[in-house]
């Protein structure tokens, strides 16, 4: 399989180096920055280009892996005939690429991708869609060249899956960073955290996860609610995101 990676960012990098560890050959390194390709190209051992239409011609597969206002404009660029196309967007519909290819579809993984994270790629989620029966196959295959853990969605599903990975993702990350921060500034070690932390990532897998709740809001301990929510008051932004979740978990305990 030769792969041609439209983009040079966080999932361009980790797919390219997925792929090339499993046997597959990227070809070239597209990037509107041409030092941003030039750097993953050397990587993956392969050529880095600034122009898309030297891509052309070059792989059996194109891998467009930008940021979602992007894709639209490297699509209309892009005139590949009958090759495979996908894009790596939970977000954006497959159809975006109906000009672009012949055989189009998505190859979206629920990941926070970040380069120079050493990853395991076998354990990668992938969510798939092709244009038809032909294609997905294709994709299929594609996607089992880096994993064993393949979804078929289809973009209303996707959307929704993208939604979830920022709640688990993104919102608890933002959650723990701006627990880190208070404690930083008063001189507590944010490592007395970890278990608890790791405790809670631990039982996800048993899910009916609120049933597992617990703390002040799911005990109605409404004395402390006020003691934590008047340590906030300093902190109007917090304390917002405070009371949100209060009242969410309230509610999920009804």
């Amino acid at each position: 399989m030769e792969i041609a990676l439209i983009g040079s960012g966080n999932v361009a990098t980790h797919l390219g180096l997925a792929f090339k560890q499993a046997g597959a050959v990227v070809t070239v390194v597209w990037s509107r920055n041409a030092d941003h390709a030039d750097d993953l190209a050397k990587v993956l051992g392969c050529r880095a280009t600034t122009s898309l239409q030297e891509t052309v011609g070059l792989a059996d597969c194109y891998i467009i892996a930008v940021t979602d206002d992007a894709i639209s404009c490297v699509a209309d660029q892009l005139k590949l005939g009958d090759s495979l196309v996908v894009h790596t967007s939970g977000s954006v519909s497959a159809d975006i690429l109906r000009d672009t290819s012949s055989s189009y579809g998505v190859l979206w993984s629920p990941t926070s991708f970040v380069k120079g994270k050493v990853m395991d790629y076998s354990s990668l989620p992938i969510c798939i869609e092709g244009s038809d029966d032909k294609t997905f196959r294709a994709i299929r295959l594609l996607a089992s060249m880096i994993s064993e853990h393949i979804y078929t969605m289809n973009c209303e599903q996707r959307k929704w899956t993208h939604l979830a990975a920022v709640f688990v993702n993104n919102f608890v990350n933002s959650l723990n960073a701006s627990a880190e921060q208070f404690l930083s500034s008063r001189n507590i070690d944010f490592s007395v955290l970890l278990p608890i932390i790791q405790a809670t990532a631990s039982q996800v897998s048993s899910g009916n996860l609120s049933t597992l709740q617990t703390g002040p809001a799911a005990r109605d301990d409404r004395a402390t609610i006020e003691r934590q929510r008047a340590m906030l008051e300093g902190n109007p932004e917090l304390l917002h995101v405070y009371d949100a979740l209060t009242e969410l978990i309230r509610y999920q305990k009804q």
